[in-house]
């Protein structure tokens, strides 16, 4: 149960809102769902195309490749500070 203190929060108004509005205007969410929708399906399409193709791969590609983004966040997070 909410309390009254939590429902004066901002942070809840705007979803509660949001809510109201895409049940009583239902045509409004698929409009907003169905392009989201579509570009989901792309890159799902997109990385089964890559995935499919990551046998021929060398497994040395993938550890060079693992090695180089740990190296980039120890030096992100330890590194010289500018």
């Amino acid at each position: 149960m909410l309390t009254k203190a939590q429902l004066h929060k901002p942070t809840f108004v705007l979803p509660a809102l949001l809510v109201i509005y895409f049940l009583v205007m239902p045509a409004d969410l698929e409009a907003l769902v169905e392009p989201v929708t579509e570009v989901l399906l792309l890159a799902i399409a997109a990385l089964t195309k890559v995935l499919a193709m990551s046998g021929v791969v060398s497994p040395w590609l993938y550890i060079l490749l693992s090695v180089l983004i740990i190296a980039k966040t120890v030096t992100r997070i330890w590194g010289p500070k500018a």
